[in-house]
Formats: structure tokens, C-alpha cells, sequence
């Protein structure tokens, strides 16, 4: 019985090791952005000021995150991966004023995007402000799948 109980243990223990190890090295999903000619489409309204708002776009059977962040009324887009820890594919989570990288822990305010500091700071994407809307260029974001 003792030998059964012991053999169990181990199966759940492989199982529940590898569920959450699935679990983990899987990006999360957002909501898709809205798309307009050619441009992914973000209403400055949905944005709050220094708290990045997540999106994912699908291109090419790849799942392809970005965040959008208001500074002060200045709007910036970054993919949802760095030129180093992108292999791990985790991204980063939002905190408030904050960004952290989910691999190596690497903490950076939102303010500091700008300026990047080390080799996991999250990759920028080129867009443009317009009416009340903030537009990035599908093939910014589509140039930035293989990081996905």
C-alpha cells in the first residue's frame, strides 16, 4: 500500500510539475486591438495614465502581444517582448507605473521606456497619435512576430 501511495504521489506530483511549467511558459492573451486601415487601432480614452493596456493581435498562426501606455499624454507602443528574454516567450506584466519582465524580473517604469537601459527592455513599435485614437502600423506589429 505504502508502495502505491509512493508511486501515486510521484505521478501526481510529474503531472502537477508539468502543468504548471505549461502554465507558465505560455503568453497570456488580451484582447485584440481594433483594426482600421491598416493600422491597429487604439482609443486614447481606453487609456490610463502610466498603467500599460495589453492587447493581442494574430498574425500568421502567431499570437503577437503588444501594450500601449499614456505618459503624460505622450502615447507609446512596445511588443510584449525583449531582444533577450523573448526566447522564454513570457512578456511582461503591468503594474501600476511599471513594467516587469516575467523571466528575469527586470522592473522598469513606464516613463523610462523611452530610454532603454539593457538588453531586456521591451521593443518598440513606431505609431502615431490622431484623433483621439493612437494607430500602429500593422507591419510594426507583424514585423515583431518572430519574437512570438
Amino acid at each position: 500500500m505504502i508502495l502505491f501511495a509512493g508511486r501515486g504521489a510521484a505521478c501526481l506530483m510529474a503531472a502537477l510539475i508539468f502543468f504548471m511549467t505549461a502554465a507558465c511558459s505560455r503568453l497570456p492573451s488580451y484582447p485584440p486591438p481594433r483594426v482600421a486601415g491598416g493600422h491597429a487601432v487604439v482609443s486614447l480614452a481606453e487609456l490610463t495614465e502610466g498603467i500599460p493596456r495589453f492587447f493581442t493581435y494574430h498574425f500568421r498562426k502567431k499570437t503577437v502581444n503588444f501594450f500601449v501606455v499614456n505618459n503624460g499624454g505622450k502615447i507609446s507602443a512596445y511588443l510584449d517582448a525583449c531582444n533577450k528574454c523573448y526566447i522564454h516567450k513570457m512578456g511582461y506584466q503591468a503594474g501600476k507605473g511599471t513594467v516587469t519582465c516575467r523571466y528575469c524580473s527586470q522592473v522598469y517604469g513606464v516613463k523610462e521606456l523611452d530610454t532603454p537601459t539593457s538588453s531586456c527592455w521591451p521593443i518598440k513599435l513606431k505609431g502615431i497619435q490622431r484623433s483621439g485614437d493612437y494607430l500602429i502600423p500593422l507591419s510594426e506589429i507583424e514585423n515583431g512576430a518572430s519574437r512570438f
